[in-house]
């Protein structure tokens, strides 16, 4: 395992975890996300193997927290706006 794989391969679980913490609104099932995703095979071999589609993983999982905070927010705004 390089040490680029296993940075990504650290990123992608921490992001996945606050993924699950933010969809599902409770700590227990963002440990419970991330120990599922840690547990992927496909994804422990692709971290053995040092393929380039792992490197992407972590923005890819990134950009979907990013999308889910985006869509919070907005909608959140707008439940203010109408408030008004």
């Amino acid at each position: 395992m390089t040490p680029l794989s296993f940075a990504a391969f650290t990123a992608s679980t921490v992001l996945v975890s606050l993924l699950g913490a933010r969809l599902f609104a409770s700590p227990r099932f963002a440990v419970l996300t991330g120990v599922l995703f840690v547990l992927t095979p496909l994804l422990w071999r692709q971290t053995q193997d040092a393929s380039g589609s792992l490197y992407a993983l972590p923005f890819v999982a990134g950009w979907l927290f990013i999308v889910r905070r985006w869509s919070r927010c907005r909608r959140d705004s707008r439940q203010r706006a109408a408030r008004s």
